[in-house]
């Protein structure tokens, strides 16, 4: 084992040694500021690239052992070599061990994954955390005239690293329409009806995974709306009780925070639609399932 594989197992070893349940109560355990958030997800991240990596390139190593099986084989049948005969049974036993590391590894894969899934979602609600106590000790600054700003930028700043992970969650779990080519064809075996019908249930899951990460991004975008509407109706109430020949007031941050509100509201439609969409999709495959059953 080379001197990266075993940093890349002393890494997996630290991110697998919990269930997922236990990852997400020993999350919940540990301090759950911005900061810590952000370098265990910077970790996993790195752990999990480093792993598909290292599972590419065993699959180009399986994959040239089972050309050298397919060889031997074609060999074989040409003339019985004693020598040629040993090669084979020693290389189907190096693509049967060679499989079930790659079986491990994309376990390994999944669990990874499911922990940046949560990761990325703790981060989400701190993020939401961390902008409601920036906004209201502004809102306090400014009542008294120690600051003429509700820290705009801050929070927008915060709103993109929020999107940022919405995003990187719809990489997760990829949704394809597969699923719609599956049919009950004739000659179909029970055997091959349950394989197919697995099929199924396992997209079903996706779809329903999906619609819960879209529902969860709507009731994101929504508080995102309050905030800003919340920042609008303040500087709004604090146009009209100052004098215009005051220079504490920026006087342009209520059109910014109009566009702002009226640009997440544009948002939430094209969620809520695509919402419906997912969900007649799941409600289709649900009925493809009953007709396999």
């Amino acid at each position: 084992m080379t001197l990266h594989e075993k940093v890349l197992h002393i890494i997996l070893f630290l991110l697998l040694v919990c269930l997922p349940n236990g990852f997400a109560r020993s999350i919940k355990a540990q301090t759950t500021d911005l900061s810590s958030l952000r370098k265990l997800i910077q970790v996993t991240q790195d752990s999990l690239s480093k792993l598909k990596s290292f599972q590419s390139q065993r699959q180009h190593e399986f994959q040239q052992v089972n050309s050298r099986i397919y060889r031997y084989k074609q060999e074989l049948e040409k003339k019985n070599n004693p020598f040629q005969n040993f090669r084979l049974q020693n290389a189907l036993k190096t693509s049967r061990v060679m499989a079930d590391q790659l079986e491990k590894q994309e376990r390994q894969i999944k669990t990874l994954e499911q922990r940046l899934q949560f990761l990325y979602q703790t981060a989400v609600q701190e993020i939401d955390r961390e902008i409601q106590k920036y906004l209201l000790v502004k809102k306090k600054a400014v009542i008294k005239k120690k600051s003429s700003s509700l820290g705009f930028e801050t929070i927008q700043e915060l709103e993109k690293e929020k999107a940022d992970y919405y995003n990187r969650l719809k990489t997760i779990k990829v949704i394809d329409a597969e699923w719609k080519n599956l049919h009950v064809e004739p000659g179909d075996t029970p055997q091959r009806i349950q394989m197919k019908m697995a099929i199924l249930q396992d997209k079903l899951a996706n779809l329903e995974r999906t619609i819960r990460q879209q529902k969860a991004r709507l009731e994101e975008l929504k508080k995102d709306r309050k905030v800003y509407r919340e920042m609008l109706s303040f500087y709004t109430d604090l146009k009209l009780a100052i004098d215009d020949e005051q220079e504490f007031f920026d006087r342009n941050r209520v059109d910014e925070l109009q566009d702002r509100v009226d640009g997440i509201d544009t948002k939430i439609r094209e969620l809520e639609q695509h919402i419906n969409e997912t969900g007649a999709d799941a409600d289709t495959l649900k009925n493809k399932i009953k007709i396999f059953r």
